[in-house]
């Protein structure tokens, strides 16, 4: 996440939590209109009317802004959702973080993030530290295998990239952002099932299946 001058060490006053979110704001706007690579911080700056100092002071760099501004948009004072029910709640998570967009839709923020994603490494770490999606599945799950709905998942990450991984193949392949059906569709065939099937032992041999 960003970081106040105190944070930094500074002896100044907290810097302005509400300029803070204008820059933010602004970020996931250009990177909707223009993309990530076209995004500099003087356009970001240029739209709130504020200095490029005043960026340089919250963030270090492009990439830490885009990602806090991404993580911000959908997870900031955001619990994760305890209906009581595994599949209710990971519908409830999958909307949140792609479908309550009440500024700039996050489909859109995602597809001018898409090639910088797969070329841009400083962008992929920056948004691999900002973990409150993979957190806040990781406790559902959690939530689950306490309450005896599913066993311990084997392969957890592999899981939680699922969704992600199959919004942004959408995105790619169609253009379309997804919607409720896609989600649903998703947790139903693909998520749920992987979560209630064990993993296949491996024999001596190297062959998967029971002894």
């Amino acid at each position: 996440m960003s970081r106040t001058a105190l944070d930094r060490g500074g002896t100044g006053r907290p810097l302005d939590g509400t300029r803070d979110d204008a820059l933010r704001q602004a970020a996931l706007e250009l990177v909707a209109e223009i993309g990530y690579d076209r995004l500099t911080i003087d356009a970001v700056a240029a739209r709130v009317k504020a200095s490029k100092a005043t960026v340089y002071r919250r963030w270090t760099s492009k990439a830490e802004l885009v990602a806090d501004a991404f993580a911000c948009s959908g997870f900031k004072g955001v619990e994760a959702p305890d209906t009581g029910e595994l599949r209710a709640d990971l519908l409830a998570l999958a909307e949140r973080i792609w479908l309550d967009d009440e500024h700039v839709p996050r489909s859109a923020v995602m597809a001018g993030m898409l090639s910088a994603m797969l070329a841009n490494p400083e962008l992929r770490d920056a948004l691999r530290t900002m973990s409150a999606p993979p957190a806040m599945a990781t406790a559902i799950i959690q939530r689950a295998v306490e309450r005896g709905d599913i066993a311990v998942p084997a392969d957890l990450d592999t899981i939680l990239s699922v969704i992600p991984g199959m919004c942004m193949f959408r995105l790619m392949k169609t253009g379309a952002a997804p919607d409720r059906q896609f989600f649903e569709s998703v947790i139903d065939s693909v998520i749920l099932p992987a979560l209630q099937h064990p993993k296949t032992p491996t024999r001596p041999n190297g062959k998967k299946g029971r002894p």
